[in-house]
Order: C-alpha cells, then sequence, then structure tokens
C-alpha cells in the first residue's frame, strides 16, 4: 500500500527538511533508493535498518525493490513515524520509533546493513558513538551504506558554512556536511572496515524539471574527474564489518 500525502510533517522540534517531490526532486529521490536498493541486493542482506527514515519513502521504495528483505525503519520523532505509518505499507517493511543508541535493541541485533539519506550529518556530535554502536549492531559480514553532502559543493558550502544559509536552509543547530577524508577518518575509527566514499551527483534537489537534462549532463562529463571532488553535491559511503 501506498498513500500520498500532499502536506510535510515536522517532527517535534519544529525542523522538516524533506524536499518536495517536485521537480529534480522526483528524479534524485528514486536515484538514491536505487543505489541503497544495489547495496542490499549486492551485499546479499536479509535484514537492513534505515536510519532517520523520516516519513517513509526512502524505506518503501528500498522495501518494494528488495521484497525478498526485511526493513526496519527507524526514526526519533513520533511525528514523521506515525506519518510515514500512514503512507506506506509492505509486509518486508516495518516502522519503529527508536533511538539506536538507546538500551535494549536485542531486535536490531545482527542486522546486515545500516542505511541512511542524509542522516549521519545530523547528528555531529554523538556521531562517533554512533558509528561504533551500529559497528557493534551489525552481522559479521554486514556492512553500512550512507548518501551524506559534501562540503566542498560550493551549495553545500554556503547553506552550512555561512550563517545566511544556515538560515535559508532552516538548518538544525548541529548539523555540518562533510568532507571526504574526514567522514572516512570517523568510520574508520569507529571500528569498519573497506571504507569506500565516492564524490558524486550534481542533481540538486527542488529545481524546475527542465534543469534536469543539464545537471545529468554536467556529471556525465565531470563524474570520474577531480572535479567531481568539489562540484560533487554528495558522497556516498559504504564500509564493512
Amino acid at each position: 500500500m501506498q498513500k500520498r500525502a500532499s502536506m510535510f510533517v515536522q517532527d517535534e522540534r519544529g525542523f522538516n527538511q524533506i524536499f518536495p517531490k517536485r521537480g529534480t526532486s522526483v528524479l534524485r529521490a528514486q536515484r538514491r533508493s536505487d543505489w541503497f536498493a544495489k547495496q542490499l541486493r549486492d551485499g546479499g542482506a536479509r535484514h537492513a535498518i534505515e536510519l532517520g527514515c523520516g516519513t517513509g519513502e526512502m524505506a518503501f521504495d528500498v522495501a518494494r525493490a528488495c521484497g525478498d528483505c526485511q526493513i526496519l525503519a527507524i526514526d526519533l520523532s513520533e511525528k514523521f513515524i506515525s506519518e510515514a505509518k500512514s503512507r506506506y505499507a509492505l509486509p518486508n517493511l516495518e516502522f519503529r520509533v527508536l533511538d539506536v543508541l538507546s538500551d535494549g535493541l536485542p531486535a536490531l541485533q545482527r542486522t546486515d546493513l545500516f542505511f541512511g539519506n542524509g542522516v549521519l550529518h545530523h547528528l555531529i556530535p554523538q556521531l562517533p558513538q554512533v558509528l561504533r554502536r551500529l559497528r557493534e549492531l551489525v552481522a559479521d559480514d554486514g556492512g553500512m551504506a550512507f548518501i551524506e553532502p559534501n562540503l566542498n559543493n560550493p551549495i553545500c558550502r554556503f547553506l552550512f558554512g555561512t550563517s545566511l544559509g544556515r538560515r535559508l536552509a532552516h538548518l538544525e543547530p548541529q548539523e555540518m556536511a562533510f568532507l571526504s577524508d574526514e567522514l572516512r577518518d570517523l568510520v574508520a575509527n569507529a571500528g569498519w572496515g573497506k571504507v569506500e566514499i565516492a564524490t558524486a551527483d550534481f542533481l540538486l534537489p527542488g529545481l524546475p524539471r527542465f534543469v534536469t537534462g543539464p545537471s545529468l549532463w554536467l556529471e556525465r562529463r565531470w563524474e570520474d574527474t577531480p572535479v567531481a571532488n568539489w562540484m560533487g553535491q554528495s558522497h556516498f559511503l559504504r564500509a564493512h564489518a
């Protein structure tokens, strides 16, 4: 079951960073769902957990693409989880209000893959602890896959690195985009191995649909060059236990 909603939900603190499904955001979201689904399939995951699932669309798309894998989608916000449950339902998809740093999480033991779209940069103060906790909970042959903003990207640099940009983007006080080396070190220091980061994605969210073609042309032209480390909007992070 899939129930689309026109209203966007703020969490209990008044934050909402869910991009409206229009223009370039449609293809951008689908490409990210496809990337996560590929990580599940390539790793043979039978059980995966999405951190910071928000209102559930990414979890729904991944669960639909990987019907033989059970997806547990978690978020700290009861409002987001309530909205997700009202919108999406699949036999292999469960939504739950849950904090990976809390005690008493036997249901999370030995999951095959943790994944999330733009969630780690919300957790800067406790990120080393979160990454270590995920390492403790993942299966011996499991892994992680996250997509996070690239601080080198000019637009991300403005949004995350200036007071005006942060106000315009309604960022939380602790949010911060990552440099690739910084993110790699954080993950490796938490005990993860085979840390791989590819910086890519030239398709910014929320732009008119006619921008899609030129953005993809630039992406094809520059994706495998050093320019991507500067212009690519996102870090595609993978690591193994």
